[in-house]
């Protein structure tokens, strides 16, 4: 008597194939790089003029509502600043330029703006812009 084996139909494991998709997600989420800009909260000024910014290198001095200042993001005092800005405006001098960029919420008062823009101009760094938002109502 001949026995017949029982084929068995194919049986493929999802099993795996989804760890492998989650562990991948869950690596492309912990190493995005997120806009660090975005993390200081500030309601720019609008301008009809407004360009974007290039990607190069450049020195971001914010302000936000509170009076708060940051230097690359980072919290910094005036006198902490200044040091800051004399190190680059030596390095400005041996041929690597730096463009400040000043971001402001749109409360701060114009004292406030004026005063680092001096700052940065009394250290050497002469190419200073004011961060703006494009208006697009008008």
């Amino acid at each position: 008597m001949a026995y017949r084996r029982k084929r068995l139909a194919p049986h493929v494991d999802i099993t795996p194939l989804i760890d492998l998709i989650f562990t991948l997600l869950l690596f492309f989420a912990l190493t995005l790089q997120f806009d660090p800009l975005a993390a200081i909260k500030l309601e720019l000024s609008k301008a009809k003029t407004a360009a974007a910014t290039q990607q190069v290198k450049q020195l971001t001095i914010s302000i936000n509502a509170q009076r708060d200042l940051f230097f690359q993001e980072k919290p910094i005092t005036l006198e902490a600043l200044a040091a800051e800005l004399e190190g680059y405006a030596k390095r400005e001098k041996n041929g690597e330029e730096q463009k400040v960029v000043i971001r402001v919420d749109r409360s701060v008062p114009t004292e406030d703006v004026i005063r680092i823009m001096d700052l940065a101009r009394e250290k050497g760094l002469l190419s200073i812009q004011l961060a703006t938002r494009r208006n697009l109502g008008d």
